[in-house]
């Protein structure tokens, strides 16, 4: 017979196949380590021979082969980011041009050769050794670092668990430059390590507006047939969650008026917000989720059935409450800033998440329960491989598979932390709505956005200097109609989109 600990043990493994689940709970009492998962600085190592390959900076001279090799990049980048984070991933198919190693060709076909990339993996080692043996470039790093053991890794967004800031910290190492290559000053265009924002920004602003002029009847289209939406079928809103191109926005909106000119007798979205994003169905906020890979026919089935695919929906207030019963009157809310999650997953992981607490009770019914003050701290009920953590605007994200004696025990003792991290997101949101929307009015700008591994924080910080710079008259670029987008590199996107790291360089 095994002991309670290790039945504890084996019951945590079984349910819960990411590591990070364990980074905030004691195991004082458990004689348990847990292996070590590769952190963001290994995987930018263990991929640096593929960047080196494949981006888009060094295709200059060939738009089309970097234009398929920078949206592939950015579907990269949030399959990566999902692994990191334990979130669920879909199967995805990526192509990448690669240049060839005969360097005497003059034309695309001769020069380059087309991989793809078919990535179904679950963790991350997984998908770097299916990336790197794809492309037929060496195991050794990512192999060695498979068996270190070691504390396992943060998985908070922020500046040291940013991919791609990690990827320009590795490749800016002089110990990885070859034949007078610097992957960094790739990454961060024709910028020299002495430049700074304004000095970068001198150099590629007219690149910018040029590329931003060729994709502005992209945009045009975009807001035109949104309008034809909100008026002809009284959508609300039409949103674009996707890394992929504005041209993939179009040729999606393009499909969905098409079908619903052709089926406006079967279709009705009166009143609803529809999402492009990584599934279809209806999610747990009541908006039409679309998949935008997928052809417009298959959003069929999801906008002629909105009635039924709402039933759960309406099942999801009544079972919330009994949770928040269960575990002490606690205020059950979704996340805020991630991708959608369909109201049919959301009811499964709440009745699994119920049914464990239920079970737990019923076994042991001197087991203590919530103790503690809950008022101002919420809770988020997530997919079964998630972390147990408490999230950047302070709610504590449970995953449905977690035991119950955990979930309980950690809701005691952190309430405390969660509730003083909500007050501080609270106040920082107001500030950063403030600050954004100065910023958009003082530099005349079109869009200011922020890549989903930037924090609040770090974006107020990051407009507070622009603003300093604008003030102090130094910041002598003609922004005017540009689309900012802050990251952690520096880059101009092919249509036209400036970003610039939230940290950047400048003598203030």
């Amino acid at each position: 017979m095994m002991s309670r600990n290790a039945q504890a043990v084996m019951s945590i493994v079984h349910c819960l196949h990411h590591q990070s689940l364990f980074q905030n709970v004691s195991w004082k009492h458990m004689n348990f380590t847990p292996m070590r998962c590769l952190s963001v600085n290994e995987t930018a190592v263990a991929l640096r021979p593929f960047f080196f390959m494949v981006h888009p900076d060094l295709f200059g001279k060939f738009p089309k082969e970097q234009a398929q090799n920078e949206q592939s990049l950015k579907l990269l980048n949030e399959y990566i980011e999902k692994l990191h984070s334990q979130q669920e991933v879909r199967p995805v198919s990526l192509i990448f041009y690669m240049r060839k190693n005969a360097e005497t060709n003059q034309n695309a076909f001769e020069m380059f050769r087309s991989v793809q990339l078919l990535l179904a993996e679950k963790t991350l080692p997984a998908a770097v050794r299916s990336i790197l043996g794809a492309c037929s470039l060496p195991l050794d790093y990512v192999n060695s670092v498979k068996s270190q053991p070691g504390k396992s890794q943060n998985t908070t967004s922020g500046d040291e668990s940013s991919l791609w800031h990690a990827v320009a910290n590795v490749m800016s190492d002089r110990r990885y430059r070859q034949k007078g290559f610097d992957f960094f000053s790739e990454f961060q265009p024709r910028r020299s390590p002495n430049d700074t924002l304004v000095d970068w920004l001198r150099k590629n602003v007219i690149k910018a507006h040029k590329r931003n002029l060729v994709a502005l009847p992209v945009r045009q289209d975009i807001r035109r047939m949104k309008d034809v939406l909100q008026e002809w079928m009284g959508v609300v809103d039409v949103r674009w969650e996707s890394n992929w191109a504005q041209a993939s926005f179009r040729t999606a909106l393009r499909g969905l008026v098409r079908i619903c000119e052709t089926h406006s007798d079967k279709i009705d979205l009166k009143g609803r917000t529809v999402i492009f994003g990584n599934d279809s169905g209806v999610c747990i906020r009541g908006n039409v989720v679309l998949r935008y890979d997928s052809v417009p026919e298959s959003w069929m089935p999801v906008l002629t059935s909105l009635h039924k695919l709402g039933a759960a929906l309406n099942r999801i207030p009544s079972m919330e409450k009994y949770l928040s019963t269960l575990l002490g009157d606690i205020h059950i809310v979704s996340r805020l800033h991630l991708p959608v999650v369909s109201s049919k997953d959301y009811l499964s992981q709440l009745l699994k998440l119920t049914e464990s607490i239920q079970n737990h009770r019923h076994k042991d019914a001197a087991a203590p329960g919530i103790h503690v003050n809950l008022d101002g701290v919420g809770l988020v009920v997530e997919c079964a491989t998630g972390p147990l953590m408490i999230s950047q605007s302070g709610q504590i994200v449970v995953p449905s598979s977690c035991p119950a004696f955990l979930v309980i025990d950690y809701i005691n003792s952190n309430a405390h932390k969660a509730r003083d991290i909500c007050t501080e997101f609270k106040r920082c949101e107001t500030e950063h709505r403030d600050i954004v929307s100065r910023c958009l009015t003082t530099l005349g700008l079109e869009s200011l956005t922020s890549d989903s591994n930037i924090t609040r924080q770090q974006m107020v910080a990051c407009c507070r200097r622009l603003l300093q710079l604008n003030d102090r008259r130094l910041l002598d670029v003609d922004l005017t109609s540009c689309h900012l987008r802050v990251t952690h590199f520096y880059s101009v996107m092919s249509e036209g989109d400036i970003c610039i790291p939230w940290n950047f360089d400048e003598n203030l």
